[in-house]
């Protein structure tokens, strides 16, 4: 198993090549197109995505690892070597070969998911599987379902996991669900304070969400688990106008934030911005505040 500190030491593209040969080791047949790599599953009908970019311009030289949690000031990218590790840390420890599917550059607005679902019969082939799980998600034990409406599996995933529904606003599964046909939830990797350099990592974390999802896919090789299909979320939790189809392209993204001072002190402000859809205002938002994470975040609109 390679170390989780040597994931974040690597470009992308060396990343990429690794998990290539990592799965073909592990007994799949990887498919390598642009934007990403998919390997379908053998004896798990689930399908578990990462994504293999991180919003850091440096390459990681500088590693504080007290062996509990790790950071980094060139930023550590937990977000998202984190579920790289955990997908990588499942094929070790247990016999799972689940559908996987590593995509390219998330943080740029999900484009090796959109890459992925242009290939129809990769779609149609994670369409036949129950569902999906994405390793992308800040914190211990969050369970994020997106524009997913789907109550009977959003109490599944809580009753096996034990983690607590939360909101989220955009990751390579807000693509791939209505693409599909099948429900998705992100699970929490054990990384806070993400696109920051103040990033750090919890690894005892990391491994729960490991023993996790080894129990979503338990249960998953049962015959009485239902395959869950994909409910479009027509309004969010504040009842804002969310997930409908306007005829006019472009959208409005309002945004309340915390920005920090040099001396430790914070400003709440707002950012407005006229978008395609929700992710290119969140891109926007954060490639404008580089140094603002998504606990900065206090509160959003979109119409």
């Amino acid at each position: 198993m390679i170390d989780f500190v040597t994931l974040c030491k690597m470009k992308q593209p060396t990343l990429k090549t690794l998990l290539i040969a990592r799965l073909t080791e592990s007994g799949y047949a990887p498919i390598a197109a642009d934007g990403f790599i998919y390997a379908a599953q053998q004896n798990c009908p689930i399908l578990l995505t990462a994504h293999l970019d991180t919003v850091h311009e440096e390459i990681v030289r500088d590693v504080f690892d007290d062996g509990f949690t790790v950071t980094s000031p060139q930023g550590i990218g937990g977000d998202d070597r984190c579920g790289v590790y955990i997908i990588l840390s499942l094929l070790d420890k247990t016999e799972m070969r689940p559908a996987i599917l590593f995509c390219e550059d998330e943080e740029a607005g999900g484009i090796g998911s959109n890459k992925f679902c242009k290939r129809n019969d990769l779609v149609e082939d994670v369409s036949s599987l129950k569902f999906m799980i994405e390793l992308d998600r800040m914190h211990a034990n969050d369970a994020v379902f997106y524009d997913d409406d789907n109550a009977d599996f959003h109490d599944f995933v809580r009753e096996i996991t034990g983690y607590v529904m939360d909101w989220g606003s955009f990751s390579d599964i807000s693509h791939l669900m209505p693409a599909t046909g099948i429900s998705g939830v992100n699970l929490s990797c054990g990384y806070y304070n993400p696109h920051t350099k103040q990033e750090y990592v919890v690894y005892a974390e990391m491994e729960n969400t490991v023993a996790a999802v080894q129990k979503l896919c338990e249960e998953a090789k049962k015959e009485s688990c239902a395959r869950y299909e994909f409910m479009q979320r027509k309004f969010d939790w504040m009842n804002w106008r969310y997930g409908y189809d306007y005829e006019d392209d472009r959208h409005y993204l309002a945004i309340q934030f915390i920005r920090w001072n040099e001396d430790n002190t914070e400003v709440e402000e707002e950012a407005e911005y006229d978008c395609m859809d929700i992710n290119d205002g969140f891109v926007q938002f954060f490639k404008e505040n580089p140094e603002t994470c998504w606990n900065d975040v206090l509160d959003y609109q979109y119409i």
